[in-house]
């Protein structure tokens, strides 16, 4: 049994006419209580000795709280300034690179342009001396197909090829004759021949391609030079630098897979045209820019060392309409 802490009365444990503080859990009436309230309330009734206690204990409660964040306010005020700073070392950081970059992208582009200009003058210094280079051959013949035999005499292979093509050869026409290294395996060496002008050494070619067009023997051969040689075909050609001589290649190589019909050398150049018909160019190749070719087509490499084409290997003293003409592009050394 409980009674009020008010009036002192005993209530019975089922009298719901009391209410409990929600502090002291003293028992009260609710008229001893002067109050009126509803029982989801009851649990947060305070009695009147609770009440000032409360009221201290909120206070204190707030008071500390204000502080709390009054503190907390002043750490993010530091911390914001701190902030700031460092957003703004950041941006000073930022316009720095910003301006180094601008200045290396200047650098960058003039040094593009410089190296595009180097470029430019390499590749012209380059041209010359290539020019320079075959320039220098501009007399010679190169004589291919020759087996190379020990102790041999050159200048008497040359007059024995000399007699077979019905060549007369005066003193001094041949000034020096050798031969030169063969970079493939199973090739005999070249035989290259420095004549006395460029008016003999054309002069050679053009009978050689008479000889071979003649229908009433067979073309020049080894065995024609001696019994014992095989009967390898033997070519006299103008005597090619060796990047003329792969750009030749590549030449031809291009002619069979873009239906050009002629390609031939004259004075070291090298000159391609499409059929015999005078309304075509001919086009003189320097290098595989020159090559005439729209920008869908993508110029083929060659893969083997030698190419049948239709075409003629002319020179500018011989025919400048060339008929066609199987022609061979046998690898040789320079």
């Amino acid at each position: 049994m409980s009674a009020c802490t008010a009036c002192m009365e005993i209530f019975g444990p089922n009298d719901k006419n009391i209410v409990n503080c929600s502090l002291c859990s003293k028992p009260f009436h609710l008229l001893c209580a002067d109050i009126k309230l509803r029982s989801e309330k009851k649990e947060l009734w305070k009695c009147k000795a609770c009440l000032p206690i409360q009221s201290n204990v909120d206070n204190v409660t707030l008071q500390h709280l204000l502080l709390q964040n009054n503190e907390l306010l002043k750490k993010m005020d530091k911390r914001m300034e701190s902030l700031e700073d460092k957003v703004s070392n950041f941006l000073d950081s930022f316009e720095t690179v910003k301006s180094q970059v601008d200045e290396n992208t200047q650098g960058i582009s003039l040094l593009k342009e410089e190296n595009t200009n180097l470029k430019g003058l390499v590749k012209d210094l380059a041209t010359r001396v290539a020019n320079l280079e075959q320039r220098s051959r501009m007399n010679n013949i190169e004589i291919t197909g020759v087996p190379f035999t020990k102790n041999e005499d050159v200048f008497f292979i040359l007059n024995t090829i000399a007699d077979k093509l019905g060549i007369n050869i005066r003193d001094g026409d041949i000034l020096v004759a050798h031969r030169v290294r063969a970079f493939k395996e199973n090739v005999h060496p070249s035989i290259i021949a420095n004549l006395k002008n460029r008016v003999i050494r054309s002069n050679w070619i053009k009978i050689f391609k008479a000889y071979n067009k003649d229908k009433n023997h067979n073309r020049l051969s080894a065995h024609d030079l001696h019994p014992t040689m095989p009967p390898s075909a033997v070519f006299i050609n103008e005597h090619l630098t060796g990047a003329n001589k792969k750009l030749l290649r590549d030449v031809k190589l291009f002619a069979t897979t873009h239906d050009y019909d002629y390609v031939w050398v004259a004075d070291g150049k090298i000159l391609l045209r499409k059929s015999n018909s005078k309304k075509n160019k001919t086009y003189w190749i320097r290098s595989l820019s020159d090559l005439p070719r729209s920008l869908d087509q993508t110029l083929p490499y060659p893969g083997t060392s030698e190419i049948e084409l239709q075409g003629s290997l002319v020179n500018l003293h011989g025919n400048s309409n060339p008929t066609p003409q199987t022609i061979s592009t046998q690898s040789t050394s320079s």
